[in-house]
This record gives C-alpha cells, structure tokens and sequence, in this order.
C-alpha cells in the first residue's frame, strides 16, 4: 500500500513539473484576434483599471508574442520583429509597464535592427525615456542614436522637437514659443 502511494505521489509530481513547464500550444491568428479584440473591449471599457481578467489577458497575447518572435527570429526577422513590437505596445499603452515596453524596444534594436519596425522602436524608445521614465540625459542620447542611424525617417522631425523640449515644464515651452512667435 505504502509503495502505491508513493508511486501515485512521484506520478504527480512527474505531471505537474511536465505540464508547468511545457511549452504553450501554438495560438492561430484567428484565436490571437479575437484575445486581441476582447482586449480592446477591457481598455475600452476599463481603460488604465483594467480587471484581473483583462490584464491575465493581456500578459497571455504578450506571451504569445513573446513565442513567436523567438520562433520566427531565424527565419523572418521582420515578422518578428512586428511581433516583440506589438508586446511592447500593450506593455506600455495597456498595463502601463514602460520599463517592459523598453526591454522589448531595446530588443528590436539589438536584435532586429534591419527591419523596418525598428526605427518606430528606437524612436518610441528615447519617447518613453524622455516622457514617462523622465530619463532625459538617456533620452536625449536615444533621440540623437535615432536620428544618426535613421536619418530619412519621417519620425526625425518629432525627434528633433522632442529634444528641443526635453525636460522643461509645459509652461517653459509655451513660453519659448511665444517668445518665438513675438520675434519679428
């Protein structure tokens, strides 16, 4: 009897350790679009106090994204690149997790440098820094790496406006422009 239960007890432990630590199954597009839409439904609804049930939804789409740039890394970069971009986006405009959402950017810069979503990413990068973590001095050194590596992209006007107004109080730039406006 006592060898039963200790063999009933290894057997368990055994299913336990293999289903917590296997790998998710793989989610279709169509099931990925409809967490998604139903996502958009809490923030809708919730905005930033979204309930358990939609921020339990938003970090299982994030994880989903998660799997699939390492599994696409190889073979097409951009795609996942797209995929780190949009876990990056729900970290930072849905939980309001920017230090995450940072991460994920400084991946697709790191990692994906080519493609083409990686100048929205270093550009969204030193727009968080200067924004909401209010790093400025990190900021203003993303904003220019920007601006260096993607000079033709259509995002190096606002980068180079953002860091006119780095740092100063929104009463101290409507003080320069009038200041600006009032110069003949």
């Amino acid at each position: 009897m006592f060898t039963f239960i200790r063999a009933s007890a290894a057997s368990l432990a055994l299913w336990f350790v293999v289903a917590c630590s296997s790998e998710p199954q793989a989610v279709s597009d169509e099931e990925l679009t409809k967490w998604e839409n139903q996502l958009h439904k809490y923030y809708t609804r919730f905005g930033n106090q979204l309930p358990e049930e939609g921020v339990a939804l938003a970090k299982k789409i994030i994880r989903v994204y998660k799997q699939r740039s390492e599994q696409l890394a190889e073979k097409a970069p951009e795609e996942a690149a797209k995929a780190l971009y949009k876990a990056a986006g729900i970290y930072h405009s849905v939980l309001r997790q920017p230090h995450k959402a940072l991460s994920l950017y400084q991946q697709i810069g790191m990692h994906f440098s080519e493609t083409k979503i990686a100048a929205q990413a270093a550009f969204l990068y030193a727009y968080i820094l200067a924004n909401e973590i209010k790093n400025y001095e990190m900021a203003k050194k993303a904003y220019y790496a920007f601006i260096q590596k993607y000079p033709n992209h259509p995002l190096v006007e606002a980068a180079k406006q953002e860091l006119q107004v780095l740092g100063k109080s929104p009463e101290e730039i409507l003080d320069s422009l009038q200041q600006k406006s009032s110069v003949p």
